[in-house]
């Protein structure tokens, strides 16, 4: 004949469903935790890269000598002095304010001084201009600021 349920046996039944409905409940926000705690790192991270400094594009200062820096979304440019008809081919790489600027192909001394005087550089933009502080090399702590053109 069935087996009829006893009232202490639907009791134990109703402590292993409120056990299974907790076991997910606390699954599901664990779950929830770390996909949260992901996307908010994600967040600041995607914040911290979108601070660095815009300096894709011409910029040129008028001191001394004119002098033309060339800065291309892939990490190339080129450095020109106009009067003595120098173009010098470079890499640089931005990390938040920090730019370091390496020449790309093996040139004569003068355009390794020219590399060698902005190799490390703080810079900010504002607006069209660009303000690099130099912090390595033989004019260590120079600014220059810089125009944007074209």
């Amino acid at each position: 004949m069935g087996k009829e349920k006893l009232p202490e046996d639907a009791a134990v039944n109703k402590g292993g469903n409120v056990l299974l409905v907790a076991g997910i409940a606390g699954g599901a926000f664990v779950l929830l935790l770390c996909c949260g705690g992901i996307s908010i790192v994600a967040f600041f991270v995607g914040r911290e890269s979108a601070r660095e400094t815009d300096i894709v594009g011409r910029w040129e200062v008028d001191e001394i000598s004119k002098l033309i820096l060339d800065f291309r979304p892939d990490g190339t440019g080129t450095i020109e002095v106009p009067e003595v008809k120098v173009r010098i081919p470079i890499t640089y790489r931005l990390q938040g304010d920090e730019l370091t600027i390496t020449q790309a192909a093996k040139g004569d001394a003068d355009s390794r001084m020219i590399v060698e005087r902005m190799e490390r550089t703080r810079v900010s933009r504002s607006g069209n201009q660009l303000r690099m502080e130099v912090l390595a090399g033989p004019v260590q702590s120079q600014v220059v600021v810089l125009k944007k053109i074209g």
